[in-house]
């Protein structure tokens, strides 16, 4: 889902802060001609280039782009016009197809918002990991660079400001500065060691998984929150200690039968509906 609509988003965004760019321009030149008119100075020169006009349009920007949120609406404005564009395009087929919809819906928002449609899931899949240790490891091992150098950075500099309280418990200045000049010279090999800073559960134990933690709580959040109509059949599928070939398998919550379900390779804490049949719609 996340595929079909980041196109839908990205040009909705666009048109959004262009308007914002557009409004904050006009204001921000009237006001500093204003301004300068106040002070019997010539205000002609004013225009879009002016540094402080520049100055005011890329602060209203950064704000808009901190607001920038997707309503539920969207997500299903955009499933809908896809699924009738693939039923348009296969109306000749004997059998029809249905899909199998990778994290979506996240939220009972987006649930009530599919009810309101008329395009509600056969069943909804919760992938769910009791111990929590397999999401997080997976979401480590997606953000893994960023966050290996966030460990790398804290690691050096608690090493330096150890050593820093032991420099100042030095009487020799010779040691002193042979100290510094170590520090200085750290090589590779901290920040190999920065790196084992990992706890048995294969990612970091410390401050930067925080915003991992704080995804999969949300996630956890959600669900505990959605209501299902009584005709969409739900299931929880734990995916702790199984490898994705087992979890490629699973009983089909609707009929009995069993089915493969798609998207679990990239195995993640997340949610899978199916409306109507098997066929993948990303």
């Amino acid at each position: 889902m996340d595929a079909l609509v980041q196109p839908v988003l990205a040009s909705i965004e666009k048109e959004r802060l262009d308007k914002v760019k557009e409004e904050t321009t006009r204001d921000a030149i009237e006001k500093i001609k204003m301004e300068i008119e106040s002070d019997e100075m010539d205000a002609t020169e004013v225009t879009e280039n002016h540094p402080e006009v520049q100055d005011m349009v890329l602060r209203a920007l950064e704000e808009a782009r901190q607001m920038s949120t997707a309503p539920d609406s969207l997500y299903t404005e955009v499933l809908l016009q896809h699924v009738e564009e693939i039923e348009d395009a296969e109306s000749d087929r004997d059998i029809k197809p249905g899909w199998v919809l990778d994290n979506f819906p996240r939220t009972n928002s987006q649930m009530q918002d599919l009810q309101e449609s008329g395009i509600l899931p056969d069943c909804l899949l919760c992938l769910s990991d009791t111990d929590e240790n397999h999401v997080l490891k997976r979401l480590y091992e997606l953000n893994k660079e960023s966050i290996d150098k966030a460990v790398i950075k804290r690691m050096l500099r608690e090493q330096t400001e150890n050593q820093t309280i032991g420099f100042q418990q030095e009487e020799e200045d010779s040691d002193l500065d042979a100290e510094r000049s170590e520090i200085k010279s750290m090589d590779e090999e901290n920040k190999g060691l920065a790196l084992l800073d990992h706890c048995d559960f294969g990612y970091p134990d410390g401050p930067e998984m925080n915003d991992c933690k704080l995804q999969l709580q949300q996630f956890v959040n959600e669900w505990e929150l959605m209501q299902c109509p009584p005709s969409v059949a739900v299931s929880e599928l734990e995916i702790g200690d199984k490898s994705p070939e087992v979890l490629l398998q699973g009983d089909d919550p609707s009929d009995g039968k069993t089915i493969s379900v798609c998207s679990l390779g990239d195995v993640r804490c997340g949610l899978g509906s199916r409306i109507g049949g098997y066929e993948s719609l990303n």
